[in-house]
């Protein structure tokens, strides 16, 4: 049987995305590389971003959780830096 969905492929933002994540293509292939039994290569996410090779399926939906995780860690942080230099005359 074959596979008809289409891959996600450099041209649709992968590099936006890991700059807007704040992540070089080193962290953000130890960020992929749970479940998996290494990081992501960098030369590989720069193909990615490139367009040179497609993006493998489960991937936009890791990107997804990533920032996600994101999110949190920066919300956490701003609920820290507002508890503890908020004035409260």
């Amino acid at each position: 049987m074959t596979d008809t969905r289409t891959r996600m492929t450099g041209e649709e933002a992968p590099r936006q995305a890991r700059e807007t994540l704040g992540l070089t293509q080193e962290a953000l292939g130890v960020r992929l590389a749970v479940g998996r039994p290494r990081p992501v290569a960098e030369r590989t996410i720069r193909a990615w971003e490139s367009g040179h090779e497609p993006i493998p399926y489960g991937v936009p939906a890791e990107l997804w959780q990533i920032t996600q995780d994101r999110i949190v860690e920066i919300t956490t942080l701003a609920e820290r830096l507002a508890a503890r230099y908020v004035y409260r005359g």
